[in-house]
Order: C-alpha cells, then sequence, then structure tokens
C-alpha cells in the first residue's frame, strides 16, 4: 500500500513537471509576427515590414494591449480631455520582444479637443505626413490626428493616436519616422474601420512627407 502511495506521487510530482514544461513551452509559442498583432492592422507588407524595421524584430508579445477597451473608450467619448488618463488614451498595441522582456513599442489612441498642426515652431522638431488631418513624426515618436463620424452611436469627434517606440535599435532618422508613420496610419486605418468612421481622410499608401525636418529629403 506504502508502495502504491508512493508511486501516486511521484506519477503526481513528475505530471505536474510536465505539464509545466508545457506551459513554458506554450508561452513562448504564443508570441506573434508582424502580420498578427494587435488585431491584424499591420497585415499588409508594406506596415509588416515597417513594424519589424522600427522593431529590429518579427516576433512579439503583446503585453498591455487593450484594443476592446480602446475602442469602447472611443465609442463612448463624451468631449471631456482633461484628465491625465483621458490625454494619454487608451493603450491599443502594446509590443514586447517575444520572451516580454524587453518593452518594444506602445500605440495610443483617445479622444482629442483640437488638432495640432504643422507650424514654423514644430516643424523644426517633426515631420509632418499627408494623411489624417494632421499627421507628424520624429526618430522616436508618431502621432495621428483624424475626423471620425460614427453611425452607432452618432457623433462626431476628433481621434488622435500616438505611437512611441521605446526600444534601443539605432535607426537613421528619416527611416524611423518615415517608418513609424506608415505603422502608425495602418493603426489609426484599422481604428477608423473598427468604429465606422466617415471623413477620417486616412491615406491607403504609406504616408508621404509633406512638411518639416525631413521633407524632401
Amino acid at each position: 500500500m506504502h508502495t502504491l502511495k508512493r508511486a501516486v506521487v511521484v506519477a503526481t510530482v513528475i505530471a505536474a513537471a510536465v505539464a509545466g514544461c508545457g506551459s513554458e513551452k506554450d508561452e513562448h509559442s504564443a508570441a506573434a509576427n508582424s502580420k498578427e498583432v494587435c488585431g491584424h492592422f499591420a497585415k499588409d507588407s508594406d506596415t509588416a515590414t515597417a513594424l519589424s524595421r522600427i522593431s529590429g524584430t518579427d516576433r512579439f508579445s503583446e503585453g498591455g494591449s487593450k484594443r476592446k477597451q480602446t475602442l469602447a473608450s472611443l465609442r463612448a467619448a463624451d468631449g471631456k480631455t482633461d484628465s491625465a488618463q483621458e490625454l494619454q488614451g487608451s493603450p491599443l498595441c502594446v509590443l514586447k520582444s517575444a520572451d516580454g522582456e524587453t518593452s518594444i513599442l506602445s500605440i495610443y489612441f483617445r479622444e482629442a479637443s483640437t488638432v495640432s498642426k504643422a507650424s514654423s515652431e514644430n516643424e523644426k522638431t517633426f515631420t509632418f505626413y499627408g494623411t489624417g488631418a494632421s499627421a507628424m513624426a520624429s526618430n522616436r515618436l508618431a502621432s495621428i490626428y483624424f475626423h471620425c463620424r460614427m453611425q452607432n452611436p452618432s457623433k462626431s469627434l476628433i481621434i488622435n493616436g500616438s505611437l512611441e517606440r521605446e526600444n534601443k535599435l539605432d535607426i537613421d532618422g528619416k527611416e524611423a519616422a518615415d517608418q513609424q508613420m506608415v505603422v502608425m496610419n495602418a493603426a489609426a486605418r484599422q481604428v477608423a474601420k473598427d468604429l465606422g468612421c466617415d471623413g477620417a481622410g486616412l491615406s491607403k499608401q504609406p504616408p508621404q512627407a509633406v512638411s518639416g525636418v525631413y521633407a524632401g529629403k
């Protein structure tokens, strides 16, 4: 009887160890490529290539992405844009390395009260692009404003999407700005589609620089 009990205990321990190994394998296999992350917004080849380029990898884990919550918050937008949380927005896409250890980039969306447009001052820091109501990028940031007329619920609002690159990958400034804008524009187009926005004016092609630091270069 004691021998049988001991055998059962050993078998249980072994089973638990095997299950633990399986869980670790599943966690690593859960890593997704550029076309699969964050609701597949980067499914086209231009966006997938741009995402891989600014990330330095084609394998990601999503640590903190809240796509459904982001869309719900925009549908429920009520014109209140003053609090710190409302100014930051909701995380549509938070990408980390495949092992979850290193932050790569984050994309947030929020309701905005006004559109930040190009000026002689901010064109010294940012490159502006022809998409949406206004779009700008630097070597680690990208931002798009676009108008959204929704049918369900019936409302009109200004939406701002922002991308922040958090990795330490060293990329040429113009390439970083251009590729980040490709990714940001694709994410904005997906949000506009999911919300049923009319009047967004977001480019179907990779946005082109129209003014600022890298325009014409």
